[in-house]
């Protein structure tokens, strides 16, 4: 990560990418017991925590591969749906 601003980003997208499985899986039914990655979270395990930083992490290198980039401005805010956000160079 290059910068306090992209870690940032990273853990807000983790956090976005988590909620919206948990929602997802619950609409579909599923409940704790069943399925434990719908956890809060700040409850998962580690391993399930790691995989929702590690898809994140990635987001900010295929924008920039991609020649777009998030503006720091929304880093931390709760806007709403972070690839919206998303501009072209």
């Amino acid at each position: 990560m290059e910068d306090f601003a992209e870690i940032e980003l990273v853990e807000a997208l983790a956090r976005e990418i988590h909620r919206r499985y948990a929602v997802e899986r619950q609409t579909a039914g599923e409940t704790v017991q069943e399925n434990a990655a719908i956890l809060p979270f700040e409850q998962l395990a580690p391993d399930i925590r790691r995989s929702n930083y590690d898809n994140a992490a990635h987001i900010p290198t295929k924008l920039k591969s991609d020649r777009l980039r998030l503006p720091t401005s929304s880093v931390g805010q709760n806007t709403g749906d972070p690839a919206t956000h998303a501009k072209r160079n």
